[in-house]
C-alpha cells in the first residue's frame, strides 16, 4: 500500500506518510527490494530543497539504505548518490537535520569498502574538503546564534574517521588548508565520542604516512593537545591516541624528541598506573618507550 501511495498519490501529506513507512521498512528488513520507480521518487524528494519535510524523510531513507548490505550501497553508487549528496551541500540549502543524514550516508559509504572511499576522494572537491567546509560553515552559523547539535558533530567526526582509512600522502596537496584547524577544533570538543573519532582519524592518517603525518601533527601543535587529552584517562580516547603517538615514536629522532619535550614519559607513568590491568594499553605504552630509548 505504501508503494502504491508513493507512486500514485499527488497529496504531499500522503507522500510524506509513505516515505516515513519506506524508511522504517528499509531499516527493519535488509532484504526489502524497492522498485526503480520508488527509488526514483526517493531521489526526487531527496534533491528537492523546497519540500524540507519530504527531503528529510527521503534522506533518512537513503541513510538507512547506505547502512545496509554492500549490494544496497552498490545500488546507491550506481544511482550516482555521491554526486547527488555533494551537490546538495554545494547548493547550501540543506538545513542541519538534512546535513546530518547526508554526512551519515557519506560515512556509511566510506565504511563500506576502500573502492567507495576512493570514489569519495575523487568527487570534486573531495570528501575531506567537503567535510572541512561544512564544519567551517558551523562557525558562521554559531555567530548568528544557531546551535549546532551534538549529534551532528558526532556523525561528522565519525565520518572523518571512516574517510581517513584510505588516506594516502598524495592527497595532502589537494586538501583545504584549513583541514588541520578543523580537526583541532573537533579535538577540543567537550564530547568524548567526537574526540575519540578524531583520534581514530589521526591514527589512520599517521598509520600510512608516518613522516608526513608526524610533521603535520607536530607542526600544527595537535601533539600537545593530544597528550593533554590522554590525561583524561578515557579508554576510548587512550587507545587511538596511543596509536598516533606510536607512529610519531617510529619517525625521525626529532619527531621522537617532540614526545619527550611534551612530557610524555610522566603522562605514561600516570597511564600505566591507571590502566595497569589493560594488557593492550600497557603493551602500546612500552612499545612507544622502546622506540624512544632506541633513539639517539
Amino acid at each position: 500500500q505504501w508503494e502504491t501511495t508513493l507512486n500514485n498519490s499527488y497529496d504531499l501529506q500522503e507522500q510524506l506518510g509513505a516515505l516515513v513507512r519506506v524508511r522504517q521498512l528499509i531499516l527493519e528488513n535488509n532484504n526489502l527490494t524497492l522498485s526503480d520507480t520508488t527509488m526514483n521518487i526517493i531521489f526526487k524528494y531527496m534533491k528537492d530543497c523546497s519540500l524540507p519535510m519530504l527531503q528529510y524523510e527521503a534522506l533518512w531513507a537513503i541513510n538507512n539504505l547506505s547502512s545496509g548490505s554492500h549490494s544496497r550501497v552498490a545500488t546507491l553508487i550506481n544511482n550516482k548518490i555521491i554526486q547527488t549528496l555533494f551537490n546538495l551541500f554545494q547548493k547550501g540549502k540543506c538545513d542541519l537535520e538534512c546535513q546530518e543524514h547526508i554526512i551519515w550516508t557519506l560515512g556509511n559509504i566510506a565504511g563500506d569498502c576502500p573502492e567507495y572511499r576512493k570514489l569519495l576522494y575523487a568527487q570534486d572537491p573531495g570528501v575531506i574538503n567537503l567535510l572541512v567546509e561544512v564544519v567551517m560553515s558551523w562557525n558562521i552559523k554559531e555567530l548568528t546564534g544557531i546551535k549546532i547539535p551534538v549529534s551532528l558533530r558526532k556523525i561528522t567526526s565519525w565520518t572523518f574517521s571512516n574517510v581517513f582509512k584510505s588516506f594516502e600522502g598524495y592527497h595532502l596537496s589537494q586538501l583545504n588548508t584549513h583541514f588541520i584547524t578543523v580537526l583541532k577544533t573537533l579535538l577540543s570538543s567537550d564530547d568524548s565520542e567526537v574526540v575519540s573519532n578524531i583520534c581514530w582519524a589521526l591514527s589512520y592518517l599517521s598509520n600510512k604516512n608516518v613522516e608526513l603525518a608526524n610533521s603535520l601533527i607536530i607542526n600544527s601543535e595537535i601533539l600537545p593537545q593530544l597528550i593533554h587529552i590522554l590525561q583524561q584517562h578515557d579508554i576510548n580516547i587512550t587507545i587511538p591516541g596511543l596509536k598516533v603517538l606510536g607512529s610519531i615514536s617510529s619517525g625521525t629522532d626529532a619527531q621522537t624528541q617532540s614526545l619527550i619535550d611534551n612530557n610524555i614519559l610522566s603522562v605514561f607513568k600516570d597511564l600505566v598506573n591507571t590502566f595497569d590491568a589493560n594488557e593492550y594499553i600497557i603493551k602500546q605504552i612500552y612499545w612507544i618507550i622502546s622506540n624512544i630509548v632506541a633513539g639517539s
